[in-house]
């Protein structure tokens, strides 16, 4: 089973808030979105929390940052294996 999963319009909306917020200056956007996919991808394969962290050397405050995202803020799908 391949699964699937994306931001909904209120976990993109709390993603890119949180990135504004705590990334360092020069940390791509989208790596960290791709990071994100596949850290929720595996998150949501074993039922494990939908949290994510942002390491400290990539954030402002030099401490690592905690996303937390709940069920609606993800779409997950699910196709067979071909």
């Amino acid at each position: 089973m391949i699964t699937n999963i994306e931001l909904t319009d209120s976990g993109t909306e709390k993603f890119n808030k949180f990135f504004e917020r705590v990334a360092k200056p020069g940390v791509k956007l989208q790596a960290v979105t791709f990071e994100l996919l596949d850290i929720l991808q595996d998150r949501a394969s074993t039922g494990e929390s939908l949290d994510y962290e942002l390491g400290r050397q990539y954030t402002v405050t030099g401490n690592p940052e905690i996303l937390n995202l709940e069920a609606a803020d993800v779409s997950v799908t699910e196709e067979p294996d071909e």
